[in-house]
């Protein structure tokens, strides 16, 4: 008896050295999360899929304009940490009242975002992607491309803040009634648009009518996706207890919003420009169309087969971490965050190695133009190396983005895409490397991001198990979240 005693104990203790549970639910967490983003993922591969039955120019244009539209949407990136940050703290420790008002801030903010993303895509579509792309071809379709998207904007950014509410309070399930509705409504009106060739949509330019279907069909499953998920926030909010408290609070969580989402907009932004002076330096080499669709379907294959799935556990852990920061539960949070990194690298490395083992996953991408699959099948190799790096930064990220502290993503993301940049122009332009060029400089920024946030974080642990956080010690953001309401 004793000795099955001992062994139920050591079985236990080992459970809770590695957090098993904390773990679990991050991943239960997660998978709502990973459906959602996969559904936005399948809707940029559809578009890319039936762009590519046009021609590389029209894959190119495509590409270009999902990032400027991206961009416009970086705001939200940043209002969705700091809301999820916010409410799950406030969730954690209790404060119900105040959820209401983080709520109503975020969609505020998230309100007034979507209408300054959707009014720069109408005004300023074709002066940005001349600055990006030299072929006629290109900018007229992508400019075309981003201006009829632009009203979908608005829905997309909300969605984003809408999502983040859910996935605080521990119900990411529920974001996934917005994201399958948006996703399978899009994808359907974007094939029956696109193949019945007879509808007054297409007007006397063939091409620009076929990318005006998948346009068409994005902004109205955007905004349908969107009305169900807020009467399904609607309905979450009425069972919350307390109600909404005074305007100074209003005005205290829109400063915390601001002050916790401006270093990820930054961080987001710098991402997305550098991504846009690669489509340039692209431009000026020869076959430049076909090689920018060639870097598009690319972009597009990691961002489904890795940077949606990581983005899932990462936000799950950012979320999470936040409740349990908010029941004093650091040491616990930052041994789940260690367990599910290396998990996600791991996945991730085999993730890459299946997709190269097996490249017929990849023909619904595959594009007909030779010099574009050339190019493609030159930048594929690399997934086992870009994954893991890429699942060691985003979680890394997950646990300082949850417990509010932005600041050291903000400069890594910096300094780790001017890095980028610079390693691209000097393999493209001194050494004429192409495509393979831009490899080496992903490379060499992933790895120095990557081993930078393992540094990092390996410093908090050390300093986490040396000394516990004190009451004095809190910031103004602790002890807002702790305050009596």
């Amino acid at each position: 008896m004793p000795a099955i005693e001992l062994q139920n104990a050591g079985r236990r203790q080992l459970l809770e050295m590695f957090e098993w549970e904390k773990c679990r639910l991050v991943l239960k967490t997660a998978i709502p999360l990973f459906v959602n983003f996969e559904c936005i993922a399948l809707i940029g591969l559809v578009d890319i899929y039936l762009a590519g039955l046009i021609g590389p120019a029209a894959q190119a244009s495509v590409g270009l304009g999902d990032q400027l539209l991206y961009l416009t949407t970086t705001v939200a990136s940043g209002l969705s940490v700091a809301t999820c940050a916010i409410t799950a703290r406030l969730f954690g420790a209790g404060r119900y009242a105040r959820i209401r008002s983080s709520v109503c801030v975020s969609l505020t903010l998230g309100t007034v975002c979507g209408i300054t993303a959707m009014l720069i895509g109408l005004i300023f579509a074709h002066r940005l992607l001349s600055m990006f792309s030299n072929d006629p071809e290109v900018i007229r379709l992508g400019s075309r491309y981003i201006q009829l998207c632009a009203p979908g904007s608005l829905p997309f950014v909300v969605s984003i803040i809408v999502s983040s509410i859910f996935r605080a309070l521990g119900k990411s399930n529920y974001s996934t009634y917005l994201w399958l509705s948006t996703s399978a409504l899009t994808i359907a009106l974007s094939y029956i648009l696109f193949f019945v060739r007879d509808l007054p949509l297409i007007g006397s330019n063939y091409l620009a009518g076929l990318l005006d279907a998948l346009c068409v069909a994005w902004d109205i499953g955007a905004y349908v996706g969107l009305l169900i998920g807020l009467i399904v926030l609607q309905r979450q909010m009425k069972s919350l207890p307390g109600k909404v408290v005074k305007l100074t609070h209003f005005r205290r969580l829109g400063r915390l919003l601001i002050l916790i989402g401006t270093a990820v907009i930054v961080a987001e932004s710098s991402t997305f420009i550098a991504d846009f002076l690669i489509y340039k330096m692209i431009s000026s080499l020869p076959q430049a169309t076909q090689l920018q669709a060639a870097w598009t379907i690319f972009m597009k294959v990691e961002e489904t087969a890795a940077i949606m799935p990581l983005s899932a556990v990462s936000l799950a852990l950012a979320s999470l971490v936040g409740q349990w920061l908010g029941m004093r539960q650091q040491r616990q949070a930052l041994n789940c965050m260690c367990n599910i990194g290396i998990a996600a690298t791991i996945s991730s490395a085999l993730i890459g190695v299946l997709l190269i083992a097996a490249p017929q996953l990849l023909s619904f991408v595959s594009s007909c133009d030779a010099t574009v699959a050339k190019g493609t099948e030159a930048l594929l190799p690399l997934m086992p190396i870009f994954f893991p790096l890429l699942a060691i930064r985003l979680i890394a990220f997950s646990y300082l983005e949850g417990s509010g502290q932005t600041s050291f993503p903000l400069k890594l993301s910096l300094v780790g895409n001017l890095l980028k940049l610079a390693a691209v122009a000097v393999s493209c332009g001194v050494m004429e490397a192409g495509l393979s060029g831009i490899a080496l400089g992903l490379v060499i920024s992933r790895v120095y991001m990557a081993f930078s946030a393992i540094k990092h974080m390996l410093c908090r642990v050390r300093v986490q198990s040396c000394q516990s956080m004190s009451v004095s010690s809190s910031s103004s953001c602790d002890i807002f979240f702790c305050k009596d309401a």
